[in-house]
């Protein structure tokens, strides 16, 4: 979204932005400060220094970007700060060029999540203008969900209340603008002439309130930010039972998915791998196995491995997506479920603790190839989601279980086994039976070596004790 911003708001220089929702008539009365930021010909303000989460603006954060064109003279800057209750652009163009000196400030407010804005009771946009200095042109930008768009532009503003009524906004091309669902609006100033301009502004309100449009999407994540979140055990709350866990492994770059499921009552599992693409990973090596018993009948050489087909998972954020399976083995149908995260995040933090999350993955024992186990970090990374994948006489067999323990010792205290229903459209919820089943401790030697200890409560599982290293590792320096 950021990048998006930087691109308009460009525009907007060189023609004269966009984008969060707030039953209150003001939109920013500039009391919390940011900057100065200061750039000179073609530098691009990073996301971090260009936005300002806080409650007092309209969509709860503020993008501010100032922008000098890459053919403008050295020594030309543009200063945007906001303090104090005042919103400042200062344009410093030493030397004059009407058709290369080119600069501006723009500050925007964002839908982001949430509903759109309603400016449809809204009669009038207003805008405290405390300084005006040299010739700067000042236009203000609504843009609806449809992406349809109305601009204003003022190239004389002068110091007092500029009130701009709804009307005076010009239809950009495409259809009229929906006020009632306003996904984002941006004020920008830019210097005419190419000669230094300054304006100062005391704040943005409305004359009438602005409301709630409808609710809109959650917003799109490039694919470098998203592949930092995604990680995580995800599950649709309809068919509790069953689910997905999802790690990205530790070159940073393969995901590895694990779904928990059923065939005709018994528990089943697939496995298999993929890279993150235009929000969507494709999973076309996934398997379902068996062939082989747990503990000490487990035999690595009698492990079955049989193409499962297509798996695909695409994010509507890091927090929902779709899981679209596609089988091409006996007992299995096409099925395609919308999921969402077992605990949810916060996609713009990133991932949890660097401890924790160097450690998530999928764990096995190269001794014993075939089955493994899958750490999931939910939340903040406080909590530990845990999947043992085996076998029983032959079948698939999954336990799972939570840990909230901290440091190089985890602790799941409550594995279950889980059985009872079908897949896909004969899943039924009321039918998952859950049994107890024991205990499993993780202890860690670094983020890539473990040893893990299985104490069975159920008879006919023997304990089990066994070192595990990540499938594919990584940097344990955080």
């Amino acid at each position: 979204m950021y990048r998006n911003y930087l691109k308009i708001q460009f525009f907007l220089v060189l023609s004269a932005g966009f984008w969060a929702v707030s039953s209150v008539a003001s939109i920013d009365p500039f009391t919390a400060d940011q900057g100065p930021i200061v750039v000179g010909p073609g530098e691009i303000v990073s996301e971090e220094d260009g936005t300002l989460q806080t409650a007092s603006v309209l969509g709860g954060f503020r993008v501010t970007v100032p922008v000098v064109s890459e053919e403008a003279s050295g020594g030309a800057s543009a200063t945007i700060e906001v303090a104090g209750g005042e919103w400042l652009c200062d344009l410093d163009f030493p030397v004059v060029d009407p058709q290369e000196s080119v600069g501006g400030c723009s500050t925007g407010y964002f839908r982001s999540v949430g509903p759109y804005f309603d400016f449809s009771s809204v009669d009038s946009i207003d805008i405290d203008i405390l300084e005006v200095t040299g010739q700067p042109g000042l236009t203000a930008l609504a843009v609806d969900a449809s992406e349809n768009s109305a601009q204003y532009i003022n190239m004389s503003p002068t110091t007092g209340t500029l009130s701009v009524e709804r009307s005076a906004f010009t239809q950009m091309p495409g259809e009229a603008v929906d006020w009632s669902n306003i996904d984002a609006i941006v004020f920008s100033t830019a210097n005419q002439d190419g000669a230094s301009a300054r304006v100062r502004l005391g704040g943005i309100s409305t004359t009438g309130s602005i409301g709630s449009g409808d609710q809109g999407p959650p917003p799109e994540l490039p694919d470098d930010e998203l592949a930092d979140t995604a990680s995580g055990t995800y599950y649709n709350p309809e068919r509790d039972g069953e689910g997905c866990m999802l790690t990205r492994e530790g070159d940073q770059a393969t995901f590895l998915l694990t779904c928990y499921l059923y065939q005709a009552g018994a528990p089943a599992w697939i496995i298999g791998t993929g890279t993150l693409e235009n929000g969507m990973i494709e999973f076309d090596d996934t398997v379902v196995t068996g062939g082989t018993g747990y503990g000490d009948n487990f035999d690595p050489e009698a492990v079955e491995r049989l193409p499962f087909g297509e798996v695909r998972m695409s994010f509507d954020d890091c927090n929902h997506a779709e899981i679209s399976l596609q089988p091409q083995i006996a007992g299995f149908v096409d099925f395609a479920l919308p999921v969402e995260r077992l605990v949810p995040v916060a996609c713009q933090d990133g991932v949890p603790a660097p401890d924790t999350s160097v450690r998530i993955g999928s764990w096995f024992n190269p001794e014993r190839d075939g089955e493994g186990f899958h750490l999931t970090s939910e939340g903040d990374g406080g909590l530990h989601l845990l999947t043992f994948y085996t076998y029983l006489d032959g079948e698939q067999l999954w336990l799972i279980g939570t840990s909230d323990s901290a440091g190089d010792t985890l602790v799941f205290d409550d594995m279950v086994i889980t059985e009872g229903t079908g897949f896909g459209p004969e899943f039924d919820p009321e039918a998952v039976e859950r049994t107890p089943f024991g205990t499993i401790t993780m202890s860690f030697d670094d983020c890539n070596n473990a040893v893990i200890s299985v104490e069975a409560d159920l008879p006919g599982f023997p304990d089990l004790i066994t070192p595990v290293e990540r499938i594919i590792q990584g940097d344990c320096q955080p």
